[in-house]
């Protein structure tokens, strides 16, 4: 992967995983919390960062160009429309990333389709939109690692939606 660094590291349970680097920040944090303690030599503490991610050495984080989220409007002041870059809460990562496109509109209580391809989604509102991260990002999908896939959505220092990563594309 152009820009990201791999090495193999021991944890506590010595089981192999994959540490990843992306552009020049180290990227870490914990996949499968079944061990105790992570033991890495070669970095210092400010090697490692918020939003880092650890995982297996045979299945690796997935780093996402794009993903496809569900997500619902919680408290957002006007309406969301394609274009709209908010921070995204990702595990411990933050992350500014762009809604690309707005799909489908959903009944928030049944997940029924309301309108496909609407212009605009508002409170109270569930959708299924394109999101494209501004910086490399990993995330999961839901089916795959429940935990990993959830995120809020920020904006002037509110939470204005929250969601789900349902589809991704891979670096």
């Amino acid at each position: 992967m152009p820009g990201f660094n791999s090495m193999t590291l021991m944890v506590s349970d010595l089981k192999k995983c994959t540490f990843i680097s992306a552009a020049g920040k180290s990227r870490i944090a914990v996949r499968d919390a079944s061990f105790d303690f992570i033991c890495v030599r070669g970095f210092g503490k400010t090697d490692i960062a918020r939003g880092d991610v650890v995982g297996s050495a045979d299945n690796a984080p997935t780093i996402a160009t794009e993903f496809t989220a569900q997500m619902v409007v919680l408290n957002h002041p006007t309406v969301i429309t394609v274009g709209y870059t908010p921070v995204f809460h990702i595990h411990t990562a933050q992350v500014a990333c762009q809604i690309t496109a707005i799909e489908k509109k959903l009944n928030p209580a049944t997940g029924e389709v309301v309108a496909e391809n609407p212009d605009f989604i508002k409170n109270g509102d569930a959708a299924i939109v394109k999101v494209k991260p501004v910086q490399p990002l990993v995330i999961e999908k839901q089916k795959d690692i429940p935990q990993m896939s959830r995120f809020a959505i920020r904006d002037s220092g509110q939470t204005v939606a929250a969601g789900m990563c349902i589809d991704l594309v891979k670096k």
